[in-house]
């Protein structure tokens, strides 16, 4: 490292790692901000680690795929030909939290029609007739923590016989971790 790159490191938010110039790392303070910098501070770099011990430690790449924490998403449509229960292809595995479900209305449903997501057991689990305004083309999204009971597919119950309607639903679920 120069006597240039010495005082560098000195003066300003930044401190250089290496010897050759086209491999040298700057980490810099960027209004309160790590940064891992290539040299000439115009890209970020690819950094690596150990898996975490602790609370507060940085998480892998490779041990966030291993132990959960990623969401998965489950979306279907349904629509007013489709019948008064309509099903997801995919089931989710009892014990699996949801954290948030969505209803996007993307054509508004006859007056009267309702709709509740649930599991095959308990219709309105995740979406009850409440939270959604089936008239009105709009995104509903239900934040919650629904703890799915038994593997099922996620199940929309249709009411009121509607002539139109069509709505996409999305359920984010995952694995919960301690």
């Amino acid at each position: 490292m120069s006597f240039r790159d010495k005082i560098e490191s000195l003066i300003t938010d930044a401190v250089l790692f290496g010897l050759a110039t086209a491999t040298r790392v700057r980490l810099k303070n960027s209004a309160g901000v790590l940064e891992a910098r290539n040299n000439a501070d115009t890209l970020y770099i690819i950094g690596r680690g150990a898996d975490p011990v602790g609370a507060n430690d940085w998480v892998t790449l490779g041990y966030l795929t291993a132990n959960g924490g990623n969401y998965q998403v489950l979306q279907y449509t349904i629509t007013a030909a489709g019948g008064a229960t309509q099903d997801s292809t995919t089931s989710i595995p009892a014990g699996n939290v949801v954290y948030e479900a969505r209803e996007d209305v993307t054509v508004a449903w006859s007056v009267g029609a309702t709709v509740n997501v649930g599991d095959t057991a308990t219709p309105a689990l995740i979406i009850a007739t409440a939270d959604v305004d089936e008239q009105s083309v709009d995104t509903y999204v239900i934040p919650q923590r629904t703890t799915w009971p038994i593997a099922s597919v996620v199940r929309s119950t249709i009411a009121g016989a509607p002539a139109v309607g069509t709505s996409v639903i999305t359920v984010f679920y995952g694995t919960p971790h301690p």
